[in-house]
């Protein structure tokens, strides 16, 4: 499934990227900072659309289907403090613990959209 856990009190909880038995092909978008830091990508790109959406402890984390036969893997730097994770790739999902006491919420909730 999306998400995978060991079982036992204080463990996070991971979401596996990449693809899915049911078809979903999943991507996230890791904003450490405000989502400002997205500007840079979306004055050359375009504007990210609105998708599953989680607050993080440093930042967001914003994730995506991709289209039918496209396949990305992780790269860090995108732009300054954005990082995209893929296929071989997990984020850290609500309702995990930061290490800074945080804790990881999804504030948009939605399938998430499928990446232009």
């Amino acid at each position: 499934g999306w998400l995978s856990n060991q079982i036992g009190p204080g463990n996070n909880l991971g979401l596996r990227l990449g693809l899915h038995p049911n078809g979903f092909n999943l991507v996230a978008v890791d904003v450490d900072g405000p989502l400002e830091l997205l500007e840079p990508l979306e004055a050359e790109h375009g504007k990210f659309p609105r998708t599953l959406t989680a607050k993080t402890g440093r930042g967001w984390h914003l994730v995506y289907k991709l289209r039918e036969g496209v396949t990305i893997g992780n790269r860090a730097k995108l732009s300054e403090h954005v990082d995209l994770r893929g296929e071989g790739g997990q984020i850290v999902a609500a309702p995990s613990m930061h290490h800074s006491g945080l804790r990881y919420s999804w504030v948009y909730g939605t399938e998430p959209v499928e990446l232009p």
